[in-house]
């Protein structure tokens, strides 16, 4: 298996919420913008990555106020983030950063979980980030013909990001310390297209490959004059995804991770058809919740799995597997209540993923032995209570509320794990539907029984049932008329 790795380019922006301001909010006419020129095709983002790689905190010591064509200029002292000369702009207005540090701040993604009750308004981030997306600065606005520049956007972030904006706003036009308060008006008419044009286009915006992500910095401590240190926003790249190299299974497989699908915690055991080097056939056995994953490798003396292996579910045969790459297997690969999350062969490497079929993709065989497991999808109008009983012992497979179109699983409740020989269907308390079991009349994958279709299903010695095509009349099992007519379908054909 291989392991992929990405860099965190070094091109970062940083914001920083530097002054405690205030200013009624503005509109202004909308203006239309492309997306960001840097996105690239046929990549896809690796944000878990991403995420699993930041470190929990950095240090910072800010530079520089105004910084060049940014709000700040800032160093990161640590971590695999260290770099200097990085240029920032301001998050909120509240608290105080000026140049001064070095502080230590934890690390967040804007698009992972992160401390919201330090903004105002988090929910807008993804306009931010489409905002940082776009290379405002420089461009010149077709509404008002103006220039945009770094103040804009910097106005454009708190303005999204704040309750209030600045009220002083300095350093919004460079080393005049109060120049955009000498041109308000005419500076947020500006600044204020970027924000209608980050509304109407950067809903729900997450960058691509090519673009950039908004990363945060929420200090963990307070100035020397006990005061609150503003919260920094940066982004870097968006690493791109690098999918592990596959090939087809050969040479028998090796090693497999399943995914158990089952509806509560069971024992679960993997057996080889043969016994291993060490004289056993076991090469997994522990207990398994739903949705848990777990792996095992082969035990013969080339260290695979053999031709097949099968699966018990607290001792019952749930399913077999092929390993012998005489049929595809992969990740996607279904097989009872088990899916293929990933594996290798001996000769092939890392298996490729595969399409499972219709029905399951399980390999299938005649029903023998008697059935272990259904699988029904309810048809019926609306929701309703569902019972199964076992006809012999009475045992109940299955009562609860099924939803109408909805699939439930149940299995055998015999000392042999099956159904024994016919199941009663009860619906809402009243008797709907019979259902051979003994393998003694064709069932499996597309049999209809009144209200009830086969999904899926699997017999004791012959493991999963294979589909079946029902005939007309929607292929009930049949017998003599018995106890009065309780439902006929009747087809009109006259003339009109």
């Amino acid at each position: 298996m291989k392991t992929k790795i990405f860099t965190l380019l070094g091109i970062v922006f940083l914001f920083f919420s530097c002054q405690n301001e205030l200013l009624d909010l503005q509109e202004d006419s909308l203006q239309s913008f492309s997306m960001s020129s840097q996105l690239t095709a046929s990549c896809e983002p690796d944000f878990e990555s991403l995420h699993a790689s930041l470190p929990n905190s950095v240090s910072i010591q800010t530079t520089a106020n105004p910084g060049d064509d940014a709000y700040f200029d800032f160093d990161i002292l640590n971590t695999d983030l260290a770099a200097t000369g990085l240029q920032g702009w301001c998050g909120d207005v509240d608290g105080y950063l000026e140049v001064e540090g070095p502080y230590e701040f934890n690390v967040y993604s804007s698009y992972e979980d992160f401390p919201t009750e330090e903004f105002e308004n988090p929910q807008n981030f993804p306009l931010v980030n489409w905002i940082l997306n776009q290379d405002f600065i420089g461009k010149v606005s077709s509404i008002s013909g103006e220039t945009y520049t770094y103040g804009m956007v910097q106005w454009a972030i708190w303005e999204l990001l704040d309750d209030n904006n600045c009220v002083n706003c300095f350093y919004l036009t460079g080393d005049v310390k109060d120049g955009w308060k000498q041109n308000r008006a005419a500076l947020e008419a500006v600044a204020m297209e970027i924000v209608d044009a980050a509304v109407a286009e950067g809903q729900n915006f997450k960058p691509e490959c090519g673009q950039q992500v908004a990363l945060m910095f929420i200090a963990n401590e307070r100035n020397q004059l006990n005061q609150i240190i503003q919260s920094i926003i940066y982004t870097v790249d968006v690493p791109e995804k690098v999918m592990e190299e596959c090939f087809e299974c050969e040479g028998k497989v090796t090693e497999l991770e399943l995914q158990f699908n089952g509806d509560q915690e069971a024992t679960i055991r993997v057996e080889t058809k043969k016994e291993g080097e060490e004289g056993s056939k076991i090469v997994f056995e522990d207990n398994v919740a739903p949705g848990e994953t777990f792996s095992f490798v082969g035990n013969d003396k080339k260290g695979t799995l053999g031709t097949e292996i099968k699966i018990y579910v607290n001792d019952i045969e749930n399913t077999k597997i092929h390993t012998s790459c005489s049929e595809p297997i992969g990740p996607g690969l279904i097989s009872g209540d088990f899916e293929v999350i990933s594996g290798s062969s001996r000769e092939g490497g890392e298996l490729c993923p595969v399409e499972t079929p219709p029905g399951g993709g399980d390999d299938c065989n005649e029903c023998d032995g008697k059935i272990t497991r259904l699988d029904l999808q309810y048809n019926g109008a609306g929701s309703a209570y569902i019972e199964i009983v076992q006809k012999k012992d009475g045992l109940v497979a299955f009562s609860g509320n099924v939803n109408a179109g909805e699939t439930f699983t149940f299995s055998g409740k015999d000392d042999k794990g099956t159904l024994g020989t016919e199941i009663i269907i009860s619906v809402n308390g009243s008797v709907a539907q019979k259902i051979h079991t003994s393998c003694s009349v064709e069932i499996g994958p597309g049999s209809i029984f009144g209200d009830f279709s086969v999904i899926g299903g699997a017999s004791r010695n012959g493991g999963e049932l294979c589909p079946v095509e029902t005939p007309p009349g929607g292929g009930d099992d049949c017998n003599e008329c018995d106890g009065k007519i309780t439902r006929l379908d009747l087809q009109y054909n006259g003339a009109g």
